[in-house]
Parts: C-alpha cells; structure tokens; sequence
C-alpha cells in the first residue's frame, strides 16, 4: 500500500509504505507514549507508564532508543513526555505533569549535558490538562506545546513559544486552522520547519484519536494548510499519535492502540520523505552556507572499515554555533576566514572528532576518521599528554577528554576501561606506577564532569606494551598515552 500527501504550496512530500508493524523490543503491557527525537544524537525517545504512586500520579519514565534497546534515562513520579532535542545543541526539553489540590500543574524543563536542570519561563502557559506534550523545532527556537487553556479554543490545543534574544515568548497558539474545539496533541515539526503532524479525535477520523499532516503557509504561525487524515494505512478504529522521523530514515515512528500489548505501543510504517531540511538559522532569510571555491570539504570515515559515514559537523563563532553544510557524503564549510577554526565531527554510535583546520588548505576534500563504539575497541585519546614523569596533563589535553565526557553522557549504556603507558625510559616499577597515576587523573577528571565512577575502570601498564619505536624522542612520547577501550553491558 501507498499513500501520498502532496501539499502544492511547498515541495513537501511524504509517503507511506506498506503495512505498520509493531516495534517489539520496545513495547511492553504498560503504556508506551508520547515519541520525541533526539536529534542532537540521531535516537528516539518515548514515555512508558510505570502506574500510580501513593499520591494518585501517574509514575512514568522517559527513555531512548540504543542498538533496538530501550534506556531509562528520566523518571518521576508525575506524567513525563518528551520534546526532544535540537541539533543546536544537547539540551532536553522534558514536560512534567502533577495532580495537585483538585487540578494538574505542569512544567518544562531544560536538561542540559550535565543533567542540570532549568525551567523554562514561558508566559501565559497554564495547561488544565493531565498530559502535556510537544516537540522542538531542529533549530532549538521554536517549541511547540500541546495544553488545554482557560482561554483555549476547546480541549487542549497546539501553542508555539519561540526562542528571542535569549527568552522564551509566550505562547501563541497556531490558529483555527490547527486548533478545533475538540482535542490536538502530540505535535511533531518535522526537520523543514513547516509540515507538522499531530493527533486529534475531530470528527470525520477513523477511530478514537487519528494523525493529521499540515504545512505552514507563512511565518506567521496562523495560516495553514488544511490538515489531511493520514489514511487508512495509518489510522484505525483505535487511537494514533505522536508520529515522528528522521528526515533520511526508512521508517516512521508513531503510537497506536489498536491490537497493542498493552494501552498504547510503538508501531512503524516506512517512509519515504522529499522533504528538504531549514537551515539550521532558520530565523534568517538568507542561508549560511554558499558553495564556491573558497570551501572546504569533509568526509567522515569509519577508523576500522573505512567506510564512509553520515554525519554532522559544527564549530563556535563569536555569537553562535554553525553548522556545516550537508552534500551529499560531504560536509561543507564555506565560513572560511583569516583564523583556522576548530571544528567538532559527530556520528551516531562514534566518538566524536575535532580538527583545527587552517585556511591555507582552502579547497581541500578532508578525511575525519571517527572511532566506532563498538564493545573492544581501544581508543587511543592522541590528545591527551602529560609532562614527562608525572601525571599532570599538559594544557589543552582537556579538550580531548571533554570530548569523552559527551560521549559518555549521550551513550549511558557504555562503560571504559582505560588504559594507562609509559616509555620505557628509567625504572619498570616506578613506570607502572606513574602509569597508573595517569588513568587516576584521567579518571578524576571524567567523574569531576559528572560522569559515574561506576563506568570506569582502569590499570596502568607502565612501558611494557608500547606502539612506537623507543629509539627516538620524537616516536617515544607517543607512548607516554592513556587508552579506553570501550565496555558494553
């Protein structure tokens, strides 16, 4: 079965394939609900219930999505979805709902890498509902809200705040186009910033809850297409909500109740999407990146296959972070000035990469090989240096080590061995020793930036497996290393 949505206004196009199936590995006979991307690393999030605590909340937790398992990675005892994140950077925007003295209360809140958390002010945001769902935009400046207000246009309906100097607006909501008097929830913004998918049981759907697609028609976040069912090969005679996808992926996510385990379950339908992706300053008018001759090129490789990868890239300028510009296998920098720029390289399931890039290579294609984070593979941190006979980094070894700080925080489910190694200068003993100083610092370091004692271990080799030759100084201070080798449960 095939089915197209085709909105001649914009060259938006996205088309289903074939039957749903259901996502065994995820869904259980609890309540799964409420699908939100992880942009920032290429995952899906999703809210399971977990039933009540003494209080009368419903207890839930939000988890993702890593190798086909499920990982908690938030819980509470109150109603939690999740919003997801942008590429811009890490930050989670989690929805919280508690019942208090006869009415619900919710919140959003912003977790960063650090697993601090920061509320969100946004005005005029009083949701009576028992739920509270949305989606952020790929740039990280539009929030879309799912909330029944007092001076709503019937149950809950859809609302945007947007990102300004800094601060959230108020809400807005995205007019009588979107917003029935009956309910619209679960609002996905897809990667273009302008087709938007949500639930809603207004009349004419196929059961309970169905899922609608729409395309913004001007910036004023009002006007619309009018919202078209999804059909048959989507809906049915229970209730459907929450899709989402990745614009390049083979399948759409979304919850349905029909013929589940449990309330709600996680099903997917393939997809094939044409739609083109905002620049990520979608607030201007004008993009970024200009592809001329004053440009580098980047390929992402595979350290152990070779294979190339698909990835994203990003450095900081004084204001702002940009990010590189997808063509195809390549990643284009087109921001070329007079200073070289340090730029960071991410792939799903790799350690990331930095490379200062100087501008007198102007023109150049540019291989990044990442490290893959399979179990056993032992990463050399090439950046991470000490003064000769001691445990003390050399300046700038930090860098390399925050590096694996955000890999540990974005993969919870991989735990390091590190290892530490000396040349084989002076005394053998003494050598283990000053090695093993050296993964205690490292280790020191990781768990000063958050990271749980309990995902690192250790030992020193002092001299005894070197990779270079010991015969000259500059060959034996590559042996004066700390490796990791990475650990799966």
């Amino acid at each position: 079965m095939l089915l197209t949505f085709i909105n001649m206004n914009t060259k938006a196009q996205v088309s289903f394939y074939g039957d749903p199936l259901p996502v065994k590995v995820l869904n259980t006979s609890k309540n799964e609900s409420f699908l939100a991307l992880d942009r920032a690393n290429h995952r899906l999030l999703f809210t399971r219930d977990s039933g009540l605590n003494s209080d009368g909340n419903i207890r839930s937790f939000i988890l993702t999505v890593s190798d086909l398992s499920p990982i908690k990675i938030y819980s509470g005892n109150q109603y939690l979805t999740s919003s997801g994140t942008s590429l811009m950077n890490n930050d989670h925007f989690i929805n919280k709902t508690h019942f208090e003295r006869g009415r619900y209360y919710s919140q959003i809140i912003a977790m960063d890498r650090q697993k601090e958390e920061k509320e969100l002010q946004i005005g005029d945001l009083d949701n009576l509902a028992p739920t509270q769902s949305g989606h952020i935009s790929a740039d990280g400046k539009r929030l879309l809200i799912s909330a029944q207000k007092k001076n709503g246009y019937g149950v809950e309906d859809i609302y945007i705040s947007k990102k300004e100097n800094g601060r959230w607006s108020a809400v807005q909501g995205l007019g009588f186009d979107i917003n029935t008097e009956f309910q619209e929830i679960s609002p996905f913004l897809a990667a273009d910033n302008k087709t938007l998918i949500f639930a809603s049981n207004r009349k004419g759907g196929y059961g309970s809850m169905d899922l609608y697609i729409t395309e913004r028609l001007d910036d004023s976040w009002r006007r619309w297409s009018e919202p078209r069912n999804l059909g048959a090969a989507v809906n049915t005679s229970g209730a459907e909500s929450s899709m989402v996808f990745f614009t390049d992926d083979e399948f759409a996510y979304y919850i349905s109740t029909k013929d589940s385990d449990g309330y709600g379950d996680i099903k997917k339908i393939r997809i094939k999407s044409e739609i083109e992706p905002a620049e990520i300053d979608s607030v201007k008018s004008t993009p970024i990146f200009v592809a001329d001759a004053e440009s580098f090129s980047f390929i992402l490789k595979d350290a152990k296959s070779n294979i190339t990868l698909k990835g994203m890239a990003f450095y900081m300028n004084n204001t702002d972070t940009v990010w590189l510009e997808p063509k195809g296998e390549q990643l284009l920098w087109s921001e070329v000035n007079d200073q070289p720029e340090s730029i960071e390289f991410k792939a799903v399931g790799y350690l990331s990469a930095t490379m200062v890039v100087d501008v007198e290579d102007v023109g150049e294609t540019i291989e990044v090989f990442m490290e893959p984070l399979s179990k056993g593979n032992i990463i050399t941190l090439k950046n991470v240096l000490f003064h000769r006979g001691t445990a003390n980094f050399v300046e700038g070894t930090q860098r390399e080590l925050d590096l694996v700080v955000e890999m540990l925080n974005e993969n919870p489910e991989v735990t390091i061995f590190l290892t530490g190694h000396t040349d084989d200068s002076g005394d053998s003993r003494l050598n283990t020793r000053l090695s093993e100083q050296r993964v205690l610092t490292v280790k020191n370091y990781l768990t000063k930036q958050g990271i749980k004692s309990e995902s690192i271990d250790g030992k020193g080799f002092g001299g005894s497996q070197p990779k270079f030759s010991n015969s000259r100084e500059q060959s034996r201070k590559l042996n004066r290393r700390v490796e990791f080798e990475i650990v799966r449960d």
